[in-house]
């Protein structure tokens, strides 16, 4: 895996794929993205297959490998000073059988 496609922030990626792959990296299901952006379903899956496309990422494995690893970037660490880092509380992540 090349990391340095994987970053927040990657240029390559349209701020709703960006939006679409930090979701999915939460737990999300398509249903619940699509509500909370306020598309259908079927652009969630669009969004995805574009940010796969432009990630160069063929399984979905890997898809969530990397959706995972973007939500983990992006934890807001609020004062690097401190000895002790606060995390800005994330939501668990749901699975679903």
């Amino acid at each position: 895996m090349n990391k340095a496609r994987y970053g927040p922030g990657n240029p390559n990626l349209t701020p709703r794929e960006q939006e679409v792959l930090n979701f999915f990296g939460q737990g999300y299901t398509y249903k619940e993205i699509a509500e909370a952006l306020f598309v259908s379903v079927k652009t969630v899956e669009a969004h995805r297959a574009h940010a796969m496309g432009k990630l160069r990422i063929k399984t979905s494995g890997e898809f969530m490998r990397v959706a995972i690893a973007q939500h983990i970037e992006t934890i807001d660490i609020r004062d690097r000073g401190k000895a002790e880092y606060e995390f800005v509380q994330m939501q668990p992540m749901r699975y679903r059988r």
